[in-house]
């Protein structure tokens, strides 16, 4: 008997369950014209479909000496989504924008569901931005 389809059944069922949406954004550098950069986060995609969540495990990461607290939240995005550490997603109904710290999608064929680990970013309270 085959998995394939048990998994692929997996995954249409975890995609009904993403009814949050949000705007994925990733940091360009650009040229200020005198000799230094200006960072700006462009839209890399709307719309996206994903499920905001918190986190239940607290794991601490040291980071080059440093130990830095757990993620605060997660979203649960669908496979294949080009999302990086470091890019921001927008929550496009609260407005909340989140910076995201790392992926924990296991490295299988079976998985169903990206799992991406969020922290509040700066700009967490700020108001929706028009781009």
């Amino acid at each position: 008997m085959s998995i394939e389809p048990v998994i692929a059944a997996g995954r249409r069922l975890v995609a009904t369950t993403l009814l949050d949406s949000a705007t994925l954004l990733r940091r360009t550098l650009t040229g200020d014209g005198g000799g230094g950069r200006t960072e700006s986060w462009l839209p890399l995609q709307t719309g996206v479909p994903c499920r905001f969540g918190t986190v239940r495990q607290e794991d601490p990461q040291q980071v080059v000496d440093a130990v830095y607290g757990a993620p605060t939240a997660q979203a649960l995005l669908p496979l294949g989504t080009d999302v990086r550490r470091g890019d921001r997603l927008e929550n496009e109904i609260t407005g909340n924008v989140w910076l995201v710290t790392g992926l924990r999608t296991p490295d299988s064929e079976t998985a169903v569901v990206l799992r991406a680990m969020l922290r509040a970013s700066m700009d967490f309270y700020g108001a929706r931005r028009e781009y």
